[in-house]
């Protein structure tokens, strides 16, 4: 990763390289990790890595649209330095969230006897309720933010119904 340039929002951005906030405000670097255009996501999909956190809170990966970055986005920096950071790690990291939560959802609808649209309803107020603190603990606008998150919602969604209908996984509380 680094050195190739893409194009986003109309403006030439280089991967890998760390970028401080423009206008919009917010304190802290953002690492252009990876950038596609992808359906469904205003000016595609940015993976972006926050940057500048302490020990307690380390590097955090965050999936935006093009459109919130390419607003987002001021110069680029040469500084400060960045450790390696292991793309692999970042995503054991996101797939062990992923299925402690998933675990948690299946526990209350076989357990608790929760029904599973009530369910869903919950995960996404509490997706919801995430998406405004971090836009509220980031300095960014809420609504850019839960944009984002209305995007990615239904981009799994959308590649959950594929994996479905190919029968390649059971639907969530048929197990």
């Amino acid at each position: 990763m680094g050195g190739e340039l893409v194009a986003i929002g109309g403006r030439e951005f280089e991967l890998g390289a760390v970028y401080a906030p423009g206008d919009r405000g917010g304190s802290r670097l953002r690492r252009l990790v990876a950038y596609a255009p992808a359906e469904g996501w205003r000016g595609g999909r940015v993976e972006t890595l926050i940057i500048g956190r302490t020990a307690r809170r380390p590097p955090f990966c965050d999936v935006v649209s093009g459109a919130w970055w390419a607003r987002w986005a001021g110069e680029r920096v040469a500084g400060p330095s960045l450790e390696a950071v292991d793309d692999d790690e970042l995503e054991a990291q996101t797939r062990a969230a992923t299925e402690a939560i998933r675990a948690t959802v299946m526990r209350l609808l076989r357990e608790d006897g929760i029904h599973p649209q009530l369910a869903v309803l919950a995960v996404a107020r509490v997706a919801g309720e995430l998406g405004a603190d971090v836009a509220h603990a980031g300095g960014a606008g809420a609504a850019a933010i839960l944009g984002d998150l209305a995007d990615l919602v239904r981009h799994a969604g959308q590649a959950q119904h594929e994996k479905l209908e190919a029968g390649t996984m059971p639907a969530a509380g048929s197990a």
